[in-house]
């Protein structure tokens, strides 16, 4: 099972927390979430970069984030439409959808950070960014649903 390298779980920690407190957004808005999703991603790629000592502009970031957002697009807008559905009834569904919003955001964002790692911990400092964005969205899969959700606990109480 892959995890993330203790070395990054306080920025991913970060990065999951940011990614939850989105969950508002996401519920109401799809572009707005994705928007600022691929800020928190674009954040936490330049933070494992640096750290990493491989240059990389913000720019260049974004674009990659914004790579794997459209590889799994269609999962996530499946997710998205779920917490939107559940809007339609009165008042719960509100908070049932932003809940929902907020879960699926802080997954993909663990995916994405797994992702980002398993890439820097095979590729290190000859990392070649014009084929990231293309090789992250086959690589974006987690270890399955329960594994990962032990793994953002585990970040979360320990990170």
């Amino acid at each position: 099972m892959s995890t993330i390298p203790n070395a990054y779980s306080s920025a991913t920690k970060t990065a999951l927390t940011a990614a939850a407190a989105c969950g508002p957004i996401g519920a109401f808005s799809s572009v707005a979430d994705i928007g600022t999703i691929a800020g928190i991603w674009g954040t936490y790629l330049c933070n494992i970069a640096y750290r990493e000592h491989v240059a990389m502009d913000k720019t260049t970031a974004v674009q990659i984030c914004k790579s794997a957002l459209l590889g799994m697009a269609g999962y996530y807008a499946g997710c998205k439409t779920a917490s939107r559905a559940f809007e339609l009834i009165p008042g719960a569904g509100t908070v049932i959808g932003i809940g929902l919003s907020a879960l699926t955001n802080v997954l993909f964002t663990y995916r994405f950070a797994l992702t980002v790692c398993a890439i820097f911990s095979e590729q290190g400092t000859s990392l070649k960014l014009g084929e990231l964005a293309g090789n992250i969205r086959s690589l974006f899969r987690g270890n399955g649903l329960m594994r990962d959700t032990k793994d953002i606990l585990s970040i979360w109480m320990h990170g």
